[in-house]
């Protein structure tokens, strides 16, 4: 696999988002974060606008190859000691069984992220070591919101329909990882994001959903503070025992057995819509999927592929769902 370099991109949203599950209420319901799938298609449907073809065949080219990885959007968090970054709590069984309390259990499901700093420490718990407030670990970082919206059928009656989403506080945003191989690369993707700063991304874009302005890039071959550090250390440990997706994947067929093999995960579908401005018809459904959630363990890195999942204007599209990974002793 390619040695590649790591970037963290802030994203700091100036407007609510719509990331919704794939469900039959996708529509109402409201996720905080994106999954990289989601950003994957959003920098090809920009390179489409601005390159043509060609450039979204360079990008899922790239992708095909191992040359560049995507995590999900995470949290971060200001506060008075600066940035706070977060990463998906690992699905990860404890070493050593533990008397807990279940009020103690339930804080522990709830826990859908970890702050960098506080991982290690979340490790040696699940080993036996030491102890955790799982309440001071959880924060909230906004709120779900309901947006009424109105559909106006030819020759109908207009209809209203309801729309969730996430509104950050003013403190709190998503970042996302980017493992690339060459400037070139990165400087493509970062051109990219500042032109979906305008548009959006996410659901809903068209009402004026899912705008961010790009705040930080934070390059991980210079680290400046423990989170990094940690961070930077972590992407790169290949040999590590136990290996966390930071993107929601799936392996290819023939590295489905071996990937199975001691993981502890949680599955999620993944679906969607194809939108491409050559397409005058109206958008078609991407092929359902699913796949292994952000959080979820392995004992060794898999490659994970890109998915065909439909075509459009006589063109394939596909489905990110390569991983990125987070290395760890437990």
């Amino acid at each position: 696999m390619t040695s590649l370099n790591f970037n963290v991109y802030k994203l700091r949203f100036t407007a609510p988002v719509h990331f919704g599950g794939d469900n039959a209420l996708s529509l109402e319901s409201a996720q905080m974060h994106f999954c990289a799938d989601t950003l994957f298609s959003a920098l090809c449907h920009a390179a489409l606008l601005q390159g043509g073809n060609e450039a979204v065949a360079r990008l899922c080219a790239a992708a095909a190859a191992g040359d560049m990885r995507l995590s999900d959007g995470m949290p971060w968090k200001e506060d008075q000691k600066g940035d706070q970054f977060y990463l998906p709590r690992p699905f990860l069984s404890p070493v050593k069984r533990m008397e807990t309390s279940p009020e103690k259990r339930k804080e522990a499901k709830k826990l859908r992220y970890l702050p960098v700093s506080e991982m290690e420490k979340y490790l040696a718990f699940l080993r036996g070591e030491g102890s955790l407030d799982f309440n001071a670990l959880s924060h909230s970082f906004g709120i779900i919101e309901e947006r009424t919206r109105a559909a106006v059928p030819e020759g109908g009656e207009t209809l209203p329909y309801f729309v969730g989403a996430y509104r950050f506080e003013d403190n709190c945003g998503l970042y996302f990882l980017l493992g690339y191989e060459n400037e070139a690369l990165e400087n493509e993707v970062r051109r990219l994001l500042k032109l979906l700063q305008y548009s959006g991304i996410g659901g809903k874009i068209s009402s004026g959903f899912g705008k961010f302005c790009l705040e930080d890039v934070i390059e991980l071959e210079a680290p400046f503070d423990s989170q990094t550090e940690w961070l930077a250390q972590a992407l790169k440990d290949a040999q590590a025992p136990v290996q966390i997706t930071l993107s929601a994947c799936l392996p290819a067929e023939s590295e489905l057995e071996s990937a199975l093999e001691g993981a502890q995960y949680q599955m999620i579908r993944r679906g969607g819509f194809i939108h491409n401005p050559a397409d005058t018809g109206a958008p078609r459904k991407k092929r359902g999927q699913c796949v292994f959630q952000a959080g979820s363990t392995f004992r060794a890195r898999f490659g994970g592929e890109l998915s065909a999942v439909g075509t459009s204007a006589g063109q394939t599209v596909y489905r990110y769902n390569r991983p990125l990974w987070l290395g760890v002793k437990l």
